[in-house]
């Protein structure tokens, strides 16, 4: 199940201990979709939940539009407080889901790229 880190709402450090608390209806659908499936499943086949975070890799994505602003601005925006946001990109998420379609494994996974998302970075 390609689940999302939005279940977790605005917890800015996220690992296994984190409550679960979406603040947005997108968020809550995912959680919905996941305890269904976890429902429907049971012991009787693994389920994995991915958890995933903002996406990057392609042209069109949030990540290359910032990037592309800020090369047109010749700036980078400078938040009041230091933001870390976890991201993956498309090429790993692809070969994660192939890793457990080949070993299926069970219970949530967070997936993240070692290297987070920052405007120093960017």
């Amino acid at each position: 199940q390609l689940s999302s880190l939005s279940v977790y709402g605005l917890a800015e450090r996220i690992d296994r201990t984190t409550a679960e608390a979406p603040v947005t209806n997108y968020g809550a659908s995912k959680r919905k979709a996941d305890r269904a499936l976890q429902a429907l499943i049971g012991d009787a086949m693994p389920l994995t939940l991915l958890r995933i975070p903002m996406l990057f890799g392609d042209s069109e994505d949030k990540l290359a539009q910032l990037v592309n602003l800020c090369r047109r601005l010749r700036a980078v925006p400078r938040p009041s407080r230091p933001i870390e946001r976890s991201m993956l990109s498309y090429q790993a998420l692809a070969e994660a889901v192939t890793q457990l379609a080949d070993r299926p494994a069970g219970g949530v996974l967070h997936l993240a790229d070692p290297t987070p998302f920052s405007y120093d970075l960017l």
